[in-house]
């Protein structure tokens, strides 16, 4: 499901929703994958310029 997902904004209540678990069992499977150096997660590259802003 990860790899289908490549690139796109990260939504964990798809993958939830998907998987029948909690968004947050979510999160800590995906923490876990980043420790284990199996993924990177990769900040937005713009920021929003009318949140920064105010």
């Amino acid at each position: 499901m990860l790899a289908h997902l490549n690139g796109q904004k990260w939504n964990a209540q798809h993958f939830a929703k998907g998987l029948d678990v909690s968004p947050t069992t979510i999160n800590r499977y995906i923490d876990y994958l980043e420790g284990a150096y199996m993924i990177r997660k990769l900040p937005p590259y713009f920021g929003n310029v009318k949140k920064d802003a105010g």
